[in-house]
């Protein structure tokens, strides 16, 4: 398992967001968030998705998947419960 797949896989086992860039078929690149990944499978073609709910401007959350050979530069990021915090 390389560097990559084990961000993802920590993301999906604890909940964590993921950032990553993704490249769509016409060759653009755009910076997307999964917000919570719900689920990591396969296509009919053997091709491993990552699912999970994303974020769009007020627009509330919305479930989306994307093949993980066309993400790029991952980012984890832990949530944090604001009552965890000292203030």
């Amino acid at each position: 398992m390389n560097l990559f797949q084990k961000m993802i896989a920590s993301a999906f086992f604890n909940g964590y967001s993921l950032s990553f860039n993704y490249i769509k078929d016409d060759g653009s690149k755009k910076r997307r968030v999964l917000r919570t990944i719900t689920d990591i499978t396969y296509n009919n073609d053997n091709d491993i998705l990552v699912c999970g709910y994303i974020d769009i401007d007020d627009m509330g959350n919305h479930y989306r998947k994307f093949f993980l050979d066309n993400m790029s530069d991952p980012q984890v990021f832990k949530k944090i419960d604001p009552a965890d915090l000292d203030f």
